[in-house]
């Protein structure tokens, strides 16, 4: 990857960040899609320059495969029910919200002892943190400029015309 790593605490972990590390939690391979360009011209021995191709191509993180060619837009894991529902199921991961506005996510051991928890300000965040914390830990690494996407996404968004 051609971006730098930095350390982030899960428990701070959102957007964008949340969603790459999720995306590995469930064996899929994250790149940023210049990354992942080069890394799939270099496969298939691909001699043309890619400056071109990198030019008329956002570097938006996706997930892919490098042997396919596959990609697909990075899923929202910490803000699509849709995705991250079945994946609250399949993983056992108990919600709950506090006094306090703030959601509470916990995976329990075998003898029902609270083995992962964290919190969010959404249900979807909580869960999320909470499964990155029980696969990866409570330190992970995550490209140094991928949040950037975040704010693209919210000045774009805010941009928008309303209905």
């Amino acid at each position: 990857m051609s971006d730098s790593m930095k350390s982030v605490k899960t428990r701070s972990l959102e957007g964008v960040d949340l969603d790459w590390m999720v995306a590995g939690c469930l064996g899929h391979k994250a790149y940023l899609r210049h990354d992942f360009m080069r890394q799939r011209a270099q496969h298939v021995n691909h001699a043309f320059p890619l400056d071109w191709h990198l030019s008329v191509q956002t570097n938006d993180p996706i997930i892919g495969v490098i042997e396919t060619g596959e990609t697909q837009v990075l899923p929202r894991y910490g803000a699509d029910w849709l995705v991250a529902g079945q994946i609250i199921e399949q993983n056992q991961i108990s919600l709950s919200i506090k006094h306090d506005g703030w959601w509470v996510a916990c995976m329990y051991d075998i003898n029902d002892e609270p083995k992962h928890m964290h919190v969010g300000s959404t249900p979807l965040e909580a869960a999320m943190r909470c499964l990155v914390d029980a696969k990866v830990g409570p330190v992970v690494q995550v490209p140094d400029g991928l949040s950037q996407w975040d704010a693209k996404a919210k000045a774009k968004k805010s941009s928008s015309p309303s209905l």
